[in-house]
């Protein structure tokens, strides 16, 4: 009869979402659809905090507000069998980063000396509790500890009940592509994986959709396809233990590194100690015999501050200018030589004396 419960508890196990006994490593939620998530056995309690007179087997969630407004929700604890267990917990919040949220808890954190942010909070023998999250705010996040004091194997659902907001179910059941792909050389081709927020609990047999600029192009039976196409790539699917559609899309580019000729120093004309040279006359011949047209030049100074007008372009003396051309995605950099030969102009004084008279008078004004 042993063996025939250890069986049940692993295949149960599986089907529903892991938690955390500790807050490092708190697992995300939300309500509806979601879970069930797993509850903790066999941890011993860390003490009262808060309502809670003891925190046996804890299991730390965070939460994240997907619609702005109040959240009224109904956290509920069942055993294997479906018989609902005693269920307690606190909520912090609200938290604009996930970043040291562990350390910035009222009453749990070790040295916190910031003002009460504990939600929530309830201690009731019953196995269900409303867990209220008034005036949320969408992107903020909230701690849940939730305890299992009775010690029994189950999970934990989280239902909303009520209010104009919203949890949202992008950390539990949504999919990320990563960042947008920019391919410069000689690739032709990229691979795409998507990735779960969070582990699904278990592998099932999700069906991935591609879509290119919003047309559907084929399934796959992994969550990763090889691409050689520029534009907007999306991914759908519907991931095991969530009812919702998980979706994203990335940019996809492929280019060419720009070319970058060696041209001869761009002279001045001799003499000129303010010449004005307009140095897009040159870009025919820096990306030759590439067509410049559809390429975008960036002109640097020799201090790399960008040259707003480089058809006025007017150095006092020799120098460097920097050339970044684009391909988008691609750009190439090199720097060009500019040579001005000033020749200043001649100084001459004239010393012609006043009618009548020898003398002369030269005046030099200290500054």
């Amino acid at each position: 009869m042993k063996k025939i419960y250890s069986l049940l508890f692993i295949i149960f196990s599986i089907i529903t979402f892991a938690q955390s006994p500790t807050c490092e490593n708190a697992a995300a939620m939300c309500s509806g659809n979601q879970g069930p998530f797993v509850n903790t056995t066999g941890v011993t309690s860390f003490g009262s905090l808060g309502c809670l007179g003891t925190t046996p087997n804890p299991a730390w969630f965070y939460l994240q507000v997907g619609t702005s407004g109040n959240i009224d929700m109904t956290l509920l604890q069942t055993n294997t069998t479906g018989g609902g267990i005693d269920v307690d917990f606190i909520l912090w919040g609200p938290f604009n980063t996930l970043n040291n949220i562990c350390e910035n808890l009222a009453l749990y954190s070790p040295g916190y000396i910031g003002p009460n942010n504990v939600v929530d909070c309830s201690y009731s023998a019953s196995a269900t509790e409303q867990v209220n999250i008034p005036a949320a705010v969408a992107g903020q996040y909230y701690m849940l500890l939730v305890t299992n004091f009775s010690n029994q194997t189950g999970t934990y659902t989280l239902n909303q009940t009520g209010g104009t907001g919203a949890l949202s179910c992008e950390i539990v059941c949504g999919i990320d592509l990563g960042p947008d792909r920019f391919i410069c050389g000689s690739a032709t081709s990229v691979t795409l994986v998507a990735t779960f927020n969070q582990a699904p609990a278990t592998a099932g047999s999700p069906v991935y959709s591609w879509f290119l600029n919003g047309v559907f192009q084929y399934t796959t039976a992994t969550n990763t396809t090889n691409v050689n196409q520029s534009g907007t790539w999306t991914v759908e699917v519907v991931r095991p233990g969530c009812s919702d559609l998980a979706t994203d899309d990335i940019e996809v580019n492929f280019g060419s590194i720009p070319p970058f000729n060696p041209i001869p120093p761009i002279v001045a004309t001799p003499g000129e100690c303010n010449p004005v040279i307009d140095l897009t006359v040159y870009e025919a011949a820096l990306v030759a015999p590439q067509d410049p047209t559809g390429l975008v030049f960036v002109y640097y100074d020799e201090n790399f501050d960008v040259i707003a007008d480089p058809t006025t372009f007017s150095p006092t003396a020799t120098t460097i200018v920097g050339v970044e051309i684009f391909n988008d995605p691609c750009s190439n950099f090199d720097i060009v030589d500019v040579i001005v030969d000033c020749v200043p102009a001649s100084c001459q004084l004239d010393l012609t004396s006043a009618a009548t008279t020898t003398n002369q008078t030269i005046c030099i004004e200290k500054l």
